[in-house]
């Protein structure tokens, strides 16, 4: 991160990268660690439809998601929302009602993994993925990844996330 940039308050992370990319693993601990809201449509998915591939009521585990973010901006508190995120206007979206609420620093943290490791990964998670599925998104970030100028304040990879002292 570069070192003019000062994080303020609320902060908002959102992860980038198809399944298996390990966002979950990373993100859902560091929320836990820094007592941030967890947001994932997948957790909100298997808590409405008792399957987190279920795909039929994505119009309302998208509203309630944002309905999340509101709430904890709301509260004053971050966030972390993991999600795919793997095309432009998805991460508008996420982007403007993040400002729109009051987020102070957008942080993208971008996994650019792997087709063959995503694939493998995928392939022993309990919420498997299509493979054409996760092809396609894997296609969307490489013709468009996420970039700075998309509104983020910081844009990291998670190896640079990971390397960030969370301390402040």
């Amino acid at each position: 991160m570069a070192t003019e940039t000062i994080l303020r308050l609320p902060i908002a992370v959102i992860g980038i990268g198809i399944p298996g990319s390990g966002k979950t693993t990373l993100l859902e601990p560091f929320s836990r660690q820094n007592h941030y809201i967890y947001i994932c449509p997948d957790n909100v998915r298997e808590e409405l439809t008792g399957s987190s591939k279920d795909q039929s009521q994505n119009p309302l585990v998208w509203r309630m998601c944002f309905q999340g973010v509101a709430a904890s901006l709301q509260r004053g508190i971050s966030f972390v929302f993991d999600a795919t995120f793997t095309l432009p206007e998805q991460r508008e979206r996420i982007i403007s009602l993040s400002r729109e609420s009051g987020v102070k620093t957008i942080i993208g943290v971008y996994f650019n993994t792997l087709l063959e490791t995503a694939l493998n990964r995928n392939a022993k998670r309990d919420r498997v993925v299509e493979e054409s599925v996760l092809k396609k998104m894997h296609y969307n970030l490489q013709e468009f990844p996420p970039k700075r100028e998309e509104g983020f304040d910081v844009l990291l990879t998670e190896k640079e996330f990971i390397k960030v002292n969370w301390n402040y």
